[in-house]
């Protein structure tokens, strides 16, 4: 399989046909749909079997409910794809999103291929200057994109505009954190940081949900104080690694990655 698209599930009996049509309708054929139920109590457990038996594309998974990003763990180790793409189950995207992004990736011979909301479809076709970057449409080190994402202030923490190849998860063992919300800003500031090649293009093909009652964005307790805490710590550990390609070690190419990055966590960019 050329991508497998990874979707988390729990409790979006509502929303969860829209998503899983946008999938078994891209006009690419070669791909995967990992569906994984996150111990749902309504009908969202049971409809992903109905998909699974109607399409020998898709892949059912259960297991207990323990968050996202668990759920996004397993669906990644039944990946097969030469390429990985996270959807959430209350989104959609685009009928040709996998195929042009995959063949972006085989074209660039990129590992990290990055597209743009279909939310702002109208602002980023109509005005070119709306998050650009100098080095859109062009295969770049991570580090040169991390650079120019922030001073530009266009900087995504959410993972799923990300097309990334599986070998590069794989060996960078690019796991979301469980137990945790704002695991999107981790994990995206681990796979930026790696040393990788991306290319981002102007292409708007993820259609994002929000206020969404019951979805993790807005679901405020406590533990996201401290959750967050955690994940800058994370953040800063990681930093502090990387030894001069990511500014840790002092000088080097890629010591602005840690100025920009405590601003870029944000307190709505994952579910």
């Amino acid at each position: 399989m050329k991508v497998s698209i990874i979707v988390p599930v729990y409790n979006v009996e509502k929303y969860l046909d829209e998503c899983v049509s946008s999938l078994i309708n891209q006009t690419m054929q070669e791909i995967q749909i990992v569906l994984v139920d996150d111990g749902s109590t309504d009908r969202s457990g049971k409809m992903i079997d109905d998909y699974a038996a109607l399409d020998n594309r898709i892949v059912a998974l259960h297991k207990e409910n323990g968050g996202q990003s668990s759920a996004r763990n397993l669906g990644l180790q039944n990946a097969t794809g030469e390429y990985i793409l996270y959807v959430d189950s209350d989104d959609y995207i685009v009928s040709n999103a996998c195929e042009r992004l995959y063949e972006t990736a085989v074209h660039f011979a990129a590992d990290i291929v990055q597209g743009d909301l279909k939310n702002e479809e109208k602002r980023i076709m109509e005005e070119l200057s709306f998050r650009q970057i100098p080095s859109e449409e062009q295969v770049v080190p991570v580090w040169q994109f991390m650079k120019e994402k922030i001073q530009t202030e266009t900087y995504d923490i959410v993972s799923f505009l990300y097309l990334v190849r599986r070998t590069l998860v794989i060996r960078e063992g690019l796991l979301f954190p469980e137990g945790y919300t704002y695991e999107d800003q981790l994990h995206t500031f681990q796979l930026l940081t790696t040393d990788a090649s991306i290319v981002k293009i102007r292409f708007p093909f993820y259609f994002y949900r929000m206020d969404r009652p019951g979805s993790t964005t807005n679901h405020i307790v406590l533990k996201r104080g401290t959750d967050a805490a955690h994940i800058c710590s994370e953040m800063y550990s990681r930093y502090l690694k990387l030894g001069p390609r990511g500014g840790g070690g002092g000088g080097g190419g890629g010591g602005f990655v840690w100025g920009g990055g405590l601003e870029s966590l944000g307190w709505g960019g994952s579910r």
